[in-house]
């Protein structure tokens, strides 16, 4: 859609890089660093939203495609970009820290038909977004258990691990990107860790298996506690 975006005065609205963004995760996305093009599916779980393993460098203009028969299907669904709990809750800064940063660096956008535009002929929808901090990509999880696929692009790689999933060859791959951030997460109890990577870049991918392997029986232990309790 070329039609600008205008904010409450009438002035055009546009995305750029944020000072603030220097430094965010005690690092910076290189200038070199290659955008990827990612398929990406999504399988319903309980609860929490899902990792993309992208990564919106601060100012640039991320693009989403999905087909129209995936967002019929699911109705609407929100994009996150920064710090964001797996319930979906940007990971704010409480009084009580002493944080160098802005207390809020997550933005929730949503996904559907209406702020959507739609090609007739490939029958797909594209939508735009972006933030002026910048950080991890999240897509939430829609009302319905439908699964979907999107299609993203312009972003960059993360190193990030899922239990189970990722495996030591992707890893060391992801390992060679510059973005700043990193996650672990089991997947099937959306339990979440996340942070900058300069901390989790001291560990292997043993190490990762390990603690991932902890939390996941730790996970399955707590839900069997009374919500009383």
């Amino acid at each position: 859609n070329d039609t600008p975006v205008l904010d409450s005065e009438g002035n055009q609205r546009k995305l750029y890089k944020h000072t603030a963004s220097q430094n965010m995760y005690f690092g910076n996305v290189e200038d070199d660093e290659p955008a990827v093009i990612k398929q990406i599916k999504i399988i319903p779980r309980p609860t929490g939203n899902y990792i993309t393993g992208l990564y919106a460098p601060a100012g640039e203009v991320i693009k989403l495609k999905i087909s129209a028969k995936d967002l019929n299907s699911v109705g609407s669904f929100y994009v996150y970009v920064g710090a964001t709990l797996a319930n979906g809750q940007a990971n704010n800064i409480w009084m009580a820290r002493d944080f160098n940063r802005m207390p809020v660096i997550a933005n929730k956008m949503p996904v559907n038909s209406a702020v959507c535009s739609f090609d007739e002929n490939s029958q797909t929808y594209t939508c735009f977004f972006g933030s002026y901090l910048g950080g991890p990509i999240y897509i939430g999880s829609p009302n319905t258990k439908n699964q979907f696929a999107v299609e993203i692009s312009g972003a960059v790689e993360y190193p990030y691990f899922i239990y189970g999933l990722t495996t030591e060859e992707e890893y060391n791959r992801l390992l060679q990107s510059s973005a700043p951030y990193f996650d672990m997460e089991i997947y099937d109890n959306a339990v979440r860790f996340s942070g900058p990577r300069t901390y989790s870049d001291n560990y292997s991918y043993a190490e990762l298996c390990d603690s991932a392997e902890l939390w996941d029986k730790i996970s399955r232990v707590s839900k069997q506690v009374p919500t009383s309790s």
